[in-house]
């Protein structure tokens, strides 16, 4: 009977498996930040993508990796991370931010800069009262 008690505690349930993942893939996260603040993009991209296949949930773990995106001077991904961390959670104010910061990088570096200068305002304006919302709420 203790030999069958000791294996059911062992089989793991859907949540714990979900636990297992969402860990690792904190781990992966705290990976990436570390080589983030070493200046190493790349390998921090490589860390955030790994934590993104475990967990496609937290917003933080796409503004990270836009974050290093964006330092690459990798506009177009960076404005994509930052697009899905908000989608993901519309409240996620440095998802906006970075959104903005993406915008304003590729508007310095594009012609048709009046298109993106529009959306770069719209987006700041989203961001400000997502801001305000959240003081409040």
């Amino acid at each position: 009977l203790l030999r069958i008690h000791c294996l059911q505690r062992r089989r793991r349930t859907p949540r714990t498996m979900a636990s297992v993942a969402e860990q690792n893939a904190l781990r992966c996260k705290e990976a990436g930040n570390a080589l983030y603040k070493s200046e190493r993009y790349e390998e921090a991209i490589e860390k955030y993508t790994e934590s993104i296949r475990l967990d496609d949930t937290n917003p933080a773990v796409y503004t990270n990796r836009a974050a290093a995106h964006f330092n690459l001077k990798h506009f177009s991904q960076a404005l994509l991370d930052s697009e899905t961390s908000t989608t993901l959670d519309e409240k996620w104010t440095k998802g906006y931010y970075r959104k903005a910061r993406c915008l304003h990088a590729m508007s310095d570096n594009s012609s048709n800069s009046s298109t993106t200068t529009t959306t770069t305002t719209t987006t700041i304006h989203t961001f400000s009262s997502h801001r305000l919302y959240s003081r409040f709420a």
